[in-house]
This record gives structure tokens, sequence and C-alpha cells, in this order.
């Protein structure tokens, strides 16, 4: 099995995404992939000819595949790069595929030991949005945001409240979550005190007890601070790598629609890496 990292956008984002694919890789002791996928050029080649005409021609088809090779050359120089200061031991690849750049990132992320995506696909603006979107909101898929910046990965954290996606958000990255010697359970304080949520699942121990059984070292931090600050200076305090949390919000006409605490940890410049399932 391998760990694919989704390339594409700025090529300065390359070096902390392969740094982020190669430690979850290493750790699964997985081989790592560079994947870029690009639709077809005679598909993707339409241009407007007249207020009323929309055509396809081969200077089209042909602008598009020069400006594709252009592309896949300048991250594959990227990738190669940042490849060069990983371990000897661990084995790397670079691909290309050609289809629907959603279709494809999805089929990556169905069997792989995890699917990175850049952290800036979550922009609307950025060439891997709709497939940061379709694997994460419309298949259901697990993926890791890439951290923005590299330190230490001592601990994972758990964002625990006992919703179905917190919960599948730790089946899906199981094998990542016990990789690790450490895992820290976040638990906001205020889920507790409502009974009624999630029918008492929210309680930490309970997670706890799970991870226990399965060999886990396990602490449990709470507070009722706002969840998105609490969560960023718990990864800081005890050096996590990774935060593993559910994706709360839905997909609207190609339009991600995130609850303020995704949102917020979405967008924040600092450690951790989000490992995030729907």
């Amino acid at each position: 099995m391998t760990v694919y990292a989704l390339l594409g956008g700025d090529v300065e984002q390359v070096p902390e995404q392969i740094a982020c694919a190669a430690a979850i890789a290493s750790r699964l002791k997985m081989s790592l992939t560079g994947l870029v996928a690009m639709p077809d050029p005679a598909q993707a080649a339409v241009f407007v000819a007249g207020p009323d005409m929309v055509m396809t021609g081969s200077a089209g088809i042909e602008a598009v595949a020069k400006a594709q090779t252009y592309r896949i050359k300048a991250l594959r120089s990227a990738f190669d790069k940042a490849c060069t200061t990983l371990p000897s031991s661990l084995d790397v690849e670079f691909v290309h595929q050609v289809g629907s750049v959603a279709l494809r990132a999805a089929g990556a992320a169905m069997l792989s030991g995890a699917l990175v995506p850049p952290r800036r696909s979550v922009e609307t603006v950025h060439p891997l949005n709709s497939a940061f979107d379709y694997v994460l909101m419309e298949a259901h898929l697990p993926l890791v945001l890439a951290s923005r910046s590299a330190g230490p990965d001592d601990t994972c954290i758990v964002a625990w409240d006992g919703s179905t996606q917190a919960a599948r958000a730790v089946r899906l990255h199981a094998d990542i979550l016990r990789s690790y010697d450490r895992v820290v359970i976040y638990q906001n304080t205020e889920k507790i005190r409502d009974s009624s949520y999630s029918s008492g699942m929210a309680d930490p121990s309970i997670l706890r007890d799970y991870l226990l059984a399965r060999g886990c070292s396990v602490d449990i931090v709470t507070s009722d601070e706002v969840v998105s600050k609490a969560l960023t200076k718990v990864a800081a305090d005890h050096n996590a790598g990774l935060l593993i949390m559910g994706a709360y919000g839905h997909s609207r006409l190609g339009e991600l629609l995130f609850g303020g605490t995704s949102r917020a940890l979405l967008h924040a410049d600092a450690k951790p890496a989000l490992a995030m399932a729907h």
C-alpha cells in the first residue's frame, strides 16, 4: 500500500505536503506516491467562439496539453526535490493520471494509507478544491490536510464530541492513530454538561476505553474555551503533529459550507495536520 500526496496548485506547497505524507508513510511502513491528476485535454479545451456558441478545436486542445505538460514538469521537479530530504529506506514514486481530478483523488483515498492534499486546497480558488470537496463531502472518504509548518510529531490529538462524524474520523484513520505512541483526547466540557447530546456518547472515557483496548496510550484534556483555539493550544502544548476530527457542514452548488470549528481549523496557519472524515 501507499500514501498519496495529491499534488496541484503552487509548487511552494509541495515540500510541506511531502514532509507530511512521508511522515505518515513512514509510520505506516508504506511507500509514498506523488499523484498529479489532470483532465483529458480534448475534454478540457472548451472556448467561447461567439455570444451563442461554445466550440473546441485542435488549437485549444494543443494549448491545454502544453499547459498541462508544463505544470506536470514543475510539480515533478518540486516533488523530486522534496524527496531528496527523505530517508533512503522510503520508496517514492511520481505518477500522472488522466481523467476527472475529483474521481482520481477519490480512487486514491479508497484503499490507500492516506490521501494528503495541500492545506490550501480548502480555498475555493485552489485547483484541487473540487477534489477536496468531492472526496470529503460527497464520497465521504477520509483525507489528511498537510500541515503548513514542520515540527515535532510526538502526539495525535482526537477532537471528540460523540458525533457520527467524529466516530467516523477515528475509525477511518485508525491505522494512523495507532501508529502514535501517545493519543490525547480533547473534549469540550459544554458537551458533557448537555446529557442529551449524542445520547451520552460525548463522554471522552468511552473513546479512551476504545483506544486503550487497541494498545494506545491515552490522556484526556478538557476545556470550555472556544473549541478551535483550545485545539490549537492543546496541539502546541503536546507537540502534536496530527489532529483527527470530524468535518461538519455540507457541499452546496460547489461551495463548501463548514461549521465554525471546522472552518477555523481549516484556515489556521499553525500545526497540526488535519485528518478528517465527514
